[in-house]
């Protein structure tokens, strides 16, 4: 085997990630493994955080809320629990992604493999978290007689946007967070504002016209809009919104994957 250096900014390499797909796949068990393991509630925990927040959303945006407030004729709990839903996964997953790196130094500094791998796996946990928060949606659709229609066929490729922008923007923090430790705290705090600026606690139908295209430049909007849509059909599929979404997410995973490519020679020396 000849080791040489990359040529260039594009030359990736990415068929690596698919020699090391078993590694992949042993890493992804050992998240799951490691989040579960000793707990008490076990994997209830994957659904007390959304369905808490939703109940407060409910009390305080849906009663007092004002333009907040969901519009006439949805039920508060489906209309919050269905944006809290994405949203749950896609924080998890970009934290899991950020500190990837710096979390599997023991490894990275002892063999080689793709470092990219890391934040790659580091979206596929939540999945299972996701498939749970949705059971109890689908119980609240029952509780609240919100009818099932084949609009919710369109909730898995939907989610995939909210992994790819996970990943994109976890390319990037995981490779800044190996060089600049800062960037381990200030992700949290970023997440949390994001929460309260994006369509979870803001619909995008309450904001100008001529605002929302701006408004979808986080990813997460066209995500929420478009499940909230499958899930309750309120007005139309936000094909805008979710295609400025997709474009954005799909900006962040080739310049993140760009980025990380750069800095991995360097990583294993800082880590």
């Amino acid at each position: 085997m000849v080791i040489e250096p990359r040529k260039g900014w594009f030359d990736l390499e990415l068929g690596e990630l698919w020699r090391y797909r078993e590694l992949g796949y042993f890493l992804v068990w050992r998240d799951i493994k490691v989040r579960f393991k000793q707990t008490v509630v076990g994997a209830l925990w994957a659904i007390i955080q959304p369905v808490v927040l939703m109940v407060v959303f409910t009390f305080v945006f849906g009663k007092f809320g004002g333009k907040l407030a969901p519009p006439p004729g949805i039920p508060r709990p489906i209309f919050y629990f269905a944006a809290l839903l994405p949203w749950s996964y896609f924080s998890q997953a970009l934290l899991n992604s950020t500190g990837s790196v710096v979390g599997s130094q023991t490894i990275v500094t002892r063999v080689y493999f793709p470092r990219l791998i890391l934040p790659l796996e580091a979206v596929f946990p939540g999945f299972l978290d996701y498939i749970m928060a949705a059971i109890v949606l689908i119980v609240l659709m029952f509780a609240y007689h919100v009818p099932f229609s084949f609009r919710l066929l369109a909730i898995p490729p939907i989610t995939l946007i909210a992994a790819l922008a996970a990943f994109g923007a976890g390319a990037w923090l995981s490779g800044s967070n190996a060089l600049y430790r800062d960037i381990r705290e200030g992700t949290p705090f970023l997440v949390q504002i994001l929460m309260f600026t994006s369509p979870v606690v803001l619909p995008a139908s309450r904001l100008p016209v001529w605002f929302r295209p701006i408004y979808a430049l986080d990813p997460m909007t066209g995500v929420i809009e478009a499940i909230r849509w499958a899930v309750v059909g309120h007005a139309a599929f936000p094909t805008e919104l979710v295609l400025i979404s997709l474009g954005v997410s799909l900006l962040l995973v080739i310049t993140g994957v760009i980025y990380f490519r750069r800095i991995e020679e360097i990583i294993v020396d800082v880590v």
